[in-house]
């Protein structure tokens, strides 16, 4: 667990606005990288469970806050509860959730985190679906009278969700959530923060057009103390993770910026829209590519920048947020001091890429042999050649001359490994496929 302490906002605001916000910011650590951008839970519109007893005889058990992955079974908070106790458990907006009990005549009651309000209830079991992400107790006595008891009433206590549904990811891609937490990217402070995207496999080609993130600067002048970022494209490490840098920009300058407004977000949230200028990346034809994009900012005050995040859902095909505090030398995934809990930022990403339909996968223009291959790869193609481009499996393209000329490419320089060819044909139209070099 990395050391925390709190942030202090005094400066920025009035007493009376800093007493409103004070209570919702959880403690960060030294260096700022975290902030928590949401206040108390708001009122919900719920069925009110019949009876519930909030009482706890017996306390929490355990002391840490559980958290289920969504995989549609059943998952053990505890084999050791007492009943008089309740379990903490965290859990994801718009999700349904089954609390069970191993002893089926038991009283089952949801609460809120602070055990104030009944949520939910039944015997042996019982459902919830939260409107926004929470944490909520999980209490489970003898009977509707709120017996309590010792290791005589020992039990099972689990909750469940359903799988979570992949996500096939296209042309333009989406990544937004409920903020609930904002990762620094204050590059007077060295931090940049970067989230994974994905070119997928069906494209004709992927040319980055423009990327736009949602913010928090914590400077009275919020939108207008932004001054430029710095932003970087990353391969994969090939452990979802953010590996070797492919392409850079810096002190690139919004071409957009709007004011947001989220419920219970108790900061000035901004929108900003960074021109990419169609940059392209290669597309491997045999699986979707997974790639990272980082951001740095650089403020006029100076004050920290965040992006802000929703809460990661396990299972998902995108990967959780990584930050960096020495100038994206080096990654670490983004954490809680929630077990379990990752976020996502939040952001959209708008690319030029034509997906190619099913007719069209198996009719190309280009084709080439031998594969794999040793020494030359020969092309042909019913359409002019303009470019020929070579790329490692991580994304880096290749220093070999790859003119078009008679179709001949020699690949005798590159080590064995697996490689994209990407060909842009007369007209724009971009092919390209996967070849192994022995």
């Amino acid at each position: 667990m990395k050391t925390k302490l709190p942030l202090v906002l005094m400066a920025l605001w009035s007493l009376a606005t800093f007493a409103q916000v004070q209570n919702s910011i959880k403690p960060i650590n030294a260096n700022a990288q975290g902030l928590q951008l949401t206040s108390t839970e708001g009122t919900e519109q719920l069925l009110r469970a019949p009876a519930g007893c909030l009482i706890a005889a017996n306390g929490q058990f355990p002391a840490t806050t559980f958290m289920p992955v969504c995989l549609g079974n059943m998952q053990k908070i505890t084999a050791e509860a007492y009943a008089g106790q309740y379990s903490k458990v965290r859990l994801t907006g718009n999700t349904p959730y089954t609390f069970t009990v191993s002893k089926s005549d038991y009283q089952i009651t949801i609460a809120d985190e602070d055990g104030v309000s009944v949520l939910a209830g039944g015997t042996g079991s019982a459902t919830f679906t939260p409107t926004t992400t929470r944490t909520v107790r999980f209490y489970s006595h003898t009977n509707s009278g709120c017996g309590s008891g010792d290791a005589a009433t020992i039990h099972t206590r689990s909750v469940g969700c359903d799988a979570v549904t992949e996500t096939t990811y296209g042309c333009n891609q989406n990544y937004v959530g409920m903020p609930e937490y904002g990762s620094n990217i204050a590059k007077h402070l060295n931090m940049s923060v970067a989230n994974d995207f994905f070119v997928p496999k069906e494209a004709n080609q992927f040319a980055l057009k423009t990327m736009t993130v949602e913010l928090v600067p914590l400077a009275a002048a919020a939108g207008a103390d932004l001054v430029s970022f710095d932003v970087v494209i990353m391969a994969d490490n090939g452990n979802k993770a953010p590996g070797a840098e492919i392409k850079r920009w810096t002190g690139v300058v919004p071409t957009k910026t709007q004011t947001l407004s989220y419920p219970n977000v108790v900061f000035t949230t901004i929108s900003a829209t960074f021109d990419l200028e169609q940059y392209e990346l290669p597309v491997n034809p045999a699986e979707s590519t997974r790639y990272w994009i980082s951001l740095q900012a650089t403020s006029m005050s100076p004050e920290s920048i965040y992006w802000i995040s929703y809460p990661y859902q396990p299972g998902s095909t995108s990967a959780s947020t990584y930050n960096s505090i020495d100038n994206g030398l080096t990654y670490a995934q983004v954490t809680s001091e929630i077990p379990g809990l990752l976020y996502d930022s939040n952001w959209t990403l708008d690319a030029e890429c034509a997906t190619a339909a099913v007719s069209e996968a198996t009719s190309r223009n280009v084709t080439f042999f031998p594969n794999p291959v040793r020494d030359v790869l020969t092309l042909s193609s019913k359409t002019k050649l303009e470019s020929v481009h070579i790329y490692n499996i991580a994304g880096q393209k290749m220093p070999i001359s790859a003119k078009p000329g008679d179709g001949r490419i020699n690949l005798s320089k590159l080590v064995p490994g697996t490689y994209i060819i990407s060909t842009i044909l007369e007209g724009g139209k971009n092919e390209s496929f996967k070849i192994i070099k022995k």
